[in-house]
């Protein structure tokens, strides 16, 4: 079956595509823009996973440029960031934060950093940041809009570390896992 879509894809014919792509010179700097191989299915795997824990608008533009210039597959990068959604979003995001602090708990000289003492005290677990969550006072929103940023400020740099950890990791692992079914499959002949 695989070999089937990767045979279809690599010999598909279609000159107005192709005429495209070559007077938009994306063809000639990207040879690999649509192929299946190795190299740029596990590259692309691991740049979705990636920029997809970007913010929102962001996720799909920079999956597709950064594959662009990697020469890795295109579509497959861009697809791949669709794994962070409207249902999914907010449970990686809280995973994301705990990391982030178990991070900054593991090197407190990194805290002393980027927060105050009483900062790093509020920020040890995930039950007790919820629970600062300002009430809406509609009565005083600027003294809530103040009282809001302080408190995104405080589970910010916590959450971008954790971010970019998870990030990092799913990117890795998922390049990793990617050649690693590729060469089982090559082994036992599923992909030519």
């Amino acid at each position: 079956m695989i070999s089937k879509i990767k045979n279809y894809i690599n010999n598909y014919d279609n000159s107005e595509l192709n005429r495209f792509l070559i007077n938009k010179k994306i063809k000639t700097k990207n040879s690999k823009f649509l192929k299946l191989s190795q190299k740029s299915v596990s590259g692309s795997i691991a740049v979705g996973l990636f920029c997809g824990l970007l913010p929102a608008p962001f996720q799909m533009i920079t999956a597709a440029t950064i594959a662009f210039y990697l020469n890795f597959n295109l579509p497959i990068a861009v697809l791949i960031t669709l794994y962070t959604n409207p249902i999914t979003v907010i449970p990686i995001y809280i995973l994301c934060l705990k990391v982030g602090l178990i991070f900054i708990n593991i090197f407190p000289q990194l805290s002393a950093i980027f927060f105050s003492e009483t900062e790093t005290k509020q920020l040890s677990s995930i039950d007790e940041i919820v629970d600062q969550i300002p009430l809406l006072n509609l009565h005083e929103p600027i003294s809530y809009s103040i009282e809001l940023t302080k408190w995104i400020m405080s589970i910010g740099w916590p959450l971008i570390f954790g971010t970019l950890i998870v990030a990092f990791l799913l990117s890795m692992s998922g390049y990793f896992i990617t050649n690693i079914i590729w060469i089982i499959n090559k082994k036992f002949k599923f992909i030519n």
